[in-house]
């Protein structure tokens, strides 16, 4: 959303993408469509005004740690968000 503002406005999509190892708790995805609404202050209290003419892509970037205690990515899930058309 603040990257949003900076390009001036000028993306049709928010991407938030999330990296987890193994499937996990996943967060409110309602709660992050009111952020992207309504906006957010930064921890230095900047005010971050939220936009509606955007639409959230959530994706869920699944790894897992090989023998050699490197990760892969094991797969990529489409979550909540409004990513209908």
């Amino acid at each position: 959303l603040l990257a949003d503002h900076r390009w001036n406005r000028t993306c049709r999509w928010l991407v938030l993408a999330y990296w987890t190892k193994g499937i996990v708790l996943l967060p409110k995805h309602d709660d992050l469509e009111n952020i992207i609404q309504y906006g957010f202050a930064t921890p230095t209290r900047l005010k971050v005004e939220g936009t509606q003419a955007r639409k959230l892509l959530c994706l869920q970037f699944i790894h897992e740690e090989d023998p050699h205690q490197s990760f892969q990515l094991k797969k990529i899930l489409l979550r909540g968000g409004s990513h209908e058309s």
